[in-house]
């Protein structure tokens, strides 16, 4: 005996129940005939609207319990799903044959110190993939590694970024796709904020211009290129690994600036890059509090960056750094530079950093309340009172430090491509830092 049916919907009259006689009437057109039975009910042609919804949603029904049954537990809630991919592409071509390309991603933007916190093969097709990265914001960058160190080194390897960047991965966003273009020419455009003063109203100035032109075959850096910007050919810098434009003193920054580069390699055109200051900066809020540095970054802020200078006269090397810095290991610290600003990738190799900054300087006789390491018999240093921070951290604007040994500058030796080389001082440098 068949058991009894709901009779509350025609849609239990399902075509793989009905007999094929009752197919069969409906294909002759009877406006009565009947479709199927449900228990003591009757479905009929005129029930036929009711019953073709009602199959409808019950196939959609069944669909989705498949679909979920068969995805199982929710991959996002895994990470197996978070991905950062693309595809590098080499001056607007495919990737030449035999050049090993890497691509690499970090937190910090690498060209200014940032140490990749991954990296991974590019195929020969150009692709490449970053499995299962922890969320957060990433600067994605990729290069030729020419030396085959292994290293992403800024200024010394054909390298590019990709445009949207830091890319943000997680929360919702668990695959990026970018494509890298790698430039063999690298334009860095540094522009700062510097506030009114006296009856000098607030500017934005340019404080260099950094041209690096590599050779598209070997990698290597091309000394007897011609270098023009906006019409005024550029020099070597001193280091004799780019050509600079540092005018001193600083003036106020253009809408635009056109690098043009020539050099047989190219061709007989020059290789032109228009590249845009951007319109950001700002005195940072900062203060000293004991042995750490402690800033505020606005909203429109990508990077932080901080210089100690020591008793003795060092400015030591310039890298990123996230509020509160320790400054734990330094020695006598008597000023802290600290740079709040915003870097834009405006084409493959060229980027801009826009930048305000503010330098925190202590006394002589207290310099050593900032450093690390006080003597056993040194009595501690007197805590800063809980409604101000300490009265030897007071913040000055200006160019004290500014320009000396900037992390634009090239790395001190191959094997340290981040660590930033100052120029020569007076008094030679003590250890290199630990971190800040």
């Amino acid at each position: 005996m068949t058991p009894p049916r709901d009779e509350s919907c025609a849609c239990d009259a399902d075509p793989v129940n009905q007999s094929a006689g009752a197919r069969r009437r409906l294909s002759r057109g009877s406006s009565r005939k009947v479709l199927g039975t449900t228990g003591s009910k009757r479905v009929t042609r005129g029930d036929a609207p009711l019953w073709s919804a009602c199959v409808r949603r019950s196939h959609l029904a069944t669909l989705l319990v498949g679909v979920f049954w068969a995805a199982g537990p929710s991959t996002s809630a895994r990470g197996d799903s978070i991905k950062i991919g693309g595809r590098v592409t080499f001056d607007g071509h495919r990737l030449p044959p035999g050049r090993k390309v890497r691509a690499v991603i970090a937190r910090d933007f690498p060209g200014l110190g940032g140490v990749p916190d991954a990296e991974t093969t590019v195929d020969a097709a150009g692709r490449f993939v970053f499995n299962r990265p922890a969320p957060g914001l990433y600067w994605l960058a990729a290069y030729v590694d020419d030396d085959a160190d292994h290293t992403f080194s800024p200024g010394r390897e054909i390298m590019g970024y990709a445009t949207t960047n830091p890319v943000p991965i997680g929360d919702g966003r668990n695959q990026f796709n970018a494509t890298i273009d790698l430039s063999p020419i690298q334009v860095t455009l540094v522009t700062r904020f510097q506030p009114a003063q006296g009856n000098a109203s607030a500017r934005r100035v340019i404080e260099s211009l950094r041209v690096v032109p590599l050779n598209p075959h070997t990698g290597k850096f091309l000394a007897d290129a011609e270098v023009i910007v906006s019409n005024h050919k550029l020099e070597l810098a001193p280091e004799g690994n780019a050509f600079l434009y540092a005018p001193d003193p600083p003036e106020t920054v253009q809408g635009r600036y056109l690098v043009e580069v020539l050099h047989p390699v190219f061709g007989r055109s020059a290789r032109k890059h228009a590249i845009a200051p951007r319109a950001f900066g700002a005195v940072p809020e900062a203060r000293i509090e004991g042995q750490k540095v402690v800033w505020a970054s606005p909203p429109w802020a990508n990077v932080s960056l901080l210089r100690p200078v020591r008793a003795d006269g060092a400015q030591m090397p310039e890298r990123p750094a996230r509020s509160p810095a320790d400054l734990v290991g330094l020695g006598a610290v008597t000023a802290v530079r600290v740079r709040v600003g915003r870097v834009d990738v405006q084409h493959a190799g060229d980027v801009t950093l826009a930048v305000g900054e503010t330098t925190l300087t202590t006394a002589p006789d207290k310099a050593q309340g900032v450093h690390a390491a006080p003597a056993a018999s040194a009595s501690p240093p007197p805590a800063p009172a809980a409604s101000s921070p300490a009265p030897e951290a007071a913040s000055t604007q200006g160019r004290e430090a500014a320009r000396e040994g900037s992390a634009l500058d090239p790395p001190a030796a191959p094997n340290r491509p981040h660590v930033v080389a100052p120029r020569p001082l007076s008094h030679p440098p003590a250890s290199p830092p630990s971190s800040y």
